[in-house]
């Protein structure tokens, strides 16, 4: 799919949308009269969809969390991290603007498409994709908002202007409903040259990953489950490759936000340590780092193996697959984020340096410090590894804990030769074992942004000051944060939608 999905690129950046949320139907639509016609149109128009799909941009989110820190302080999502974001703040105005931008295509499209003679085959899978994004965006909304204007069909500017909000619970409803009807209207695969599209597997697994977040324990077991039992997807057997060139379309990938060099690049680059020739960009926190266990697989707080003065040595090797560390050869450089002033990494040495001693090293291939504005290495939306968690966590939660549960995570630290988790814990202790392993082996990839709000516990882990490797024995202090748990577990409607349609109040609460 690589080499068709962004053709329709220029014709994006044509008819991309002004600063208003209101323009994005009926003006966010090519001219009906060169466009809608023939099944290239439509194929060319839902093409248009995925780069909706979250993807590399998905890194940067890790620092709303406490995983990471934005090294500059003048980053929107900074703001957001530390408490003082506002209904001004551009994070929250972007991300409502990206979603309802893809929803109003996505309405355009269904539209359009039932009055053409587009053979049927074709038309029910073109049409389905569409209703897919539709709903993923309208999750999305209705997760981070709550109460969000549900739109189904597309709309004129003056009927932008007055639209009313959905209950959250009615927004997921109609999500549910939406997967639900398309799921047999997708191929399980598709050939060679349109991988990437949206597959039964890929509507299965986002049901299981809602259905988790809105806490239908039964239901998320339940899609887990029929993704596990299709045997189209097994874990990748290097970790470490999984999220680099070579493991582009592992068959862990369910689905991928797929890159092309010099059309629609990853900046994953961007990422990787300076003196590779990167930005920087973020620090892994302390926090993160003493999270990973030791290969006993217990806690370095625990564990006879824990070297505190060594304190990399004998660690669940998903740390130094997903963390850059102090003294370590990456990419023809060695990386002296403690130890040598004179390196451009050297803790807080500029804008850009690391702030904790940490740098990321997943997702960074090094080959592109040959030409580092070009990254394209396609990225993971959603993986057999997190299926796998999602099954367990689920089946926990229903405390209908068995050999499958252990099983299923076995698999993943298995992978990496950690030990299996041992059987007969109890409720509690297997959904913390469970919650850590999530931590561990999703790093970076987004996820701990959405747990730790859905767990309720951004309360308890983004308060209070947050921390680097030790310098002189002490732990290096970075920031501190304060996250108000009558405001922040919701983004605020951004200011700028008000101004335009007052239908939209009342704002959350706190802001």
């Amino acid at each position: 799919m690589k080499r068709i999905l962004y053709i329709i690129i220029a014709a994006m950046a044509l008819t991309a949308c002004g600063d208003d949320f209101f323009q994005t139907a009926p003006q966010d639509k090519l001219s009906d009269l060169s466009f809608w016609k023939t099944e290239k149109d439509f194929t060319y128009a839902v093409n248009a969809l995925y780069p909706y799909m979250e993807g590399a941009g998905n890194i940067a989110l890790e620092v709303i969390s406490d995983n990471a820190v934005r090294n500059q302080n003048w980053y929107a999502d900074y703001e957001v991290a530390n408490g003082s974001g506002t209904d001004e703040n551009s994070i929250f105005l972007d991300e409502w603007k990206r979603n309802y931008e893809g929803i109003a295509r996505a309405n355009a499209i269904i539209e359009k498409i039932q009055s053409t003679e587009i053979d049927a085959e074709v038309k029910k899978k073109l049409v389905a994709q569409a209703r897919f994004f539709r709903a993923y965006l309208h999750f999305r909304l209705a997760f981070l908002y709550t109460d969000v204007p549900l739109l189904t069909q597309p709309i004129s500017i003056e009927e932008g202007r007055v639209v009313s909000k959905t209950a959250q619970a009615e927004v997921y409803n109609f999500v549910f409903t939406e997967l639900n009807a398309i799921e047999n209207d997708l191929p399980a695969s598709y050939p060679a040259e349109e991988v990437g599209r949206i597959t039964k597997g890929a509507v299965q697994a986002l049901k299981a990953r809602f259905y988790l977040y809105t806490e239908n324990w039964s239901k998320a077991a339940e899609e887990a489950q029929k993704v596990m039992n299709s045997n189209n997807y097994s874990l990748h057997n290097n970790y470490s490759q999984l999220f680099l060139y070579p493991g582009e379309n592992s068959a862990e990938h369910i689905l991928q936000h797929q890159y092309v060099r010099d059309a629609h690049e990853c900046g994953t680059f961007g990422y990787a340590p300076i003196a590779l020739g990167g930005g920087s960009r973020i620090s892994p926190l302390r926090e993160l780092y003493d999270a990973y266990l030791c290969t006993d697989g217990l806690s370095i707080s625990a564990s006879p193996l824990y070297n505190a003065s060594n304190s990399a040595e004998n660690r669940d090797p998903r740390l130094a697959a997903t963390l850059l560390l102090p003294g370590t050869e990456f990419g023809g450089m060695t990386f002296s984020s403690l130890d040598n002033p004179d390196s451009p990494d050297y803790r807080g040495k500029g804008f850009d340096a690391t702030r904790t001693g940490l740098n990321l090293k997943k997702h960074i291939n090094t080959i592109d410090k040959e030409d580092s504005k070009k990254s394209h290495c396609d990225f993971s939306v959603i993986r057999f590894a997190e299926i796998l968690l999602t099954y367990a966590e689920a089946k926990t939660e229903l405390n209908q804990i068995d050999n499958s549960v252990y099983a299923a995570l076995n698999q993943i630290r298995q992978r990496v030769n950690m030990p299996d988790v041992k059987t007969g814990k109890s409720q509690d202790q297997l959904r913390q074992t469970i919650r850590l392993e999530r931590r561990v082996e999703l790093a970076f990839e987004g996820q701990r942004f959405w747990d730790i709000r859905r767990w309720r516990i951004a309360e308890n882990v983004m308060n209070g000051k947050i921390y680097g490797l030790n310098v002189d024995n002490q732990p290096l202090y970075v920031a501190t944060r304060t996250f108000n748990s009558g405001r922040d577990y919701h983004y605020p409607i951004p200011r700028k939608e008000f101004e335009l349609n007052k239908n939209l109040l009342p704002q959350n609460s706190g802001y």
